[in-house]
């Protein structure tokens, strides 16, 4: 007998191994198995959005604070920047309020381990002095004009400084502060 054909030989030598080609239906999957991967994705989908309106609603954002304090004659307020990203610029605003006008200069301190987390550019008006109380680095600034001294201090926040770093403001009379505030700024890895 005659081979007629490639077809014939390949069912020929088929026949003669025993050989079944593999089956190509999908296995059987378990309803449980079905309800837990539904149950995943759902759980996937919810983190997923509430990660986005999250992150719509401003949360992962640079966000600005205010503190102020009262005591010894003084009143303090600082608005800092509560939640940034490295390389990005801050600013601190601080404004010092003495009812009836200052004395003389003004001695304002800020933690020393905060501002090392900070290059600072600028700091207006420029204080005449600083020296070091304690973990304080403190400013001396002229006697201003009136009876407020508002200080800016514009600076960037260094590369390294993850989760930030927490900070104590006040208005110093000798090594005493008399007026102080304390924040925190909150630095995303």
């Amino acid at each position: 007998m005659a081979d007629s054909g490639c077809g014939y030989v390949g069912t020929r030598i088929m026949a003669k191994t025993g050989t079944a080609l593999p089956p190509t239906s999908p296995e059987e999957i378990g309803i449980e198995r079905l309800r837990r991967a539904r149950l995943g994705r759902r759980i996937l989908l919810v983190l997923l959005a509430s990660f986005v309106a999250v992150g719509a609603w401003g949360m992962f954002g640079i966000r600005t604070r205010t503190v102020a304090a009262a005591g010894g004659g003084y009143r303090l307020i600082a608005t800092y920047t509560a939640a940034d990203r490295a390389q990005l610029p801050v600013r601190l605003n601080f404004t010092v309020q003495r009812p009836g006008g200052f004395a003389g200069p003004v001695d304002v301190g800020i933690t020393q381990s905060y501002l090392n987390v900070l290059d600072l550019n600028d700091i207006e008006p420029q204080p005449s002095g600083s020296h070091s109380a304690g973990d304080l680095l403190v400013w001396t600034f002229d006697r201003p004009a009136g009876d407020t001294l508002h200080v800016t201090v514009d600076a960037i926040i260094e590369e390294n400084a993850q989760f930030g770093r927490s900070a104590v403001v006040a208005v110093v009379e000798g090594a005493i502060p008399l007026v102080q505030v304390s924040f925190r700024t909150w630095v995303a890895p």
